[in-house]
């Protein structure tokens, strides 16, 4: 393309055939543009896909893309919280709010998920090493009564 005297950007070579200009009148899709989609009308065969103009129309498409999957997250991630809320529930023992397992916070719940009505997770560690002190107690008094027996059979 050349630029004319009388144009700052160059117009591109066009061409056409007298039947489709009989066909479709020089306002149709007659025009051929050189290494572009075949036959356009004149204003999109003179039409510069790579201009400024056309890159500022894809850059602001791709932006409005972008916003629309940005907001349509946010949405889901709103929903879901909205979601968790709604299922949460006081624990027994202390009163803390207790929420199901979150799959977006890496949460899978494990092999007990909580549930509303269920122990807080501190009040179930503190439940559970309870429970464990009692067993290791219960075993070392076992142990302490079978050795008093021993010793009463081995005295006595």
């Amino acid at each position: 393309m050349r630029a004319t005297p009388t144009t700052a950007t160059p117009s591109p070579p066009l061409a056409t055939t007298l039947d489709r200009l009989r066909t479709h009148g020089p306002l149709g899709p007659v025009w051929w543009r050189y290494g572009r989609q075949p036959w356009q009308t004149l204003t999109d065969a003179l039409a510069n896909p790579d201009d400024e103009a056309a890159h500022r129309v894809r850059d602001e498409q791709h932006r409005a893309r972008e916003r629309a999957r940005q907001e349509r997250e946010r949405r889901e991630r709103e929903e879901a919280r909205r979601r968790r809320e709604a299922a949460a529930g006081p624990c027994p023992t202390c009163g803390r709010t207790v929420h199901p397992p979150d799959p977006a916070w890496g949460q899978d719940g494990g092999e007990q998920p909580v549930e509303p009505g269920d122990d807080c997770t501190v009040c179930a560690r503190a439940k559970e090493r309870e429970r464990q002190e009692d067993e290791a107690r219960a075993a070392a008094e076992a142990e302490a009564a079978a050795a008093r027996r021993g010793l009463r059979r081995f005295f006595g």
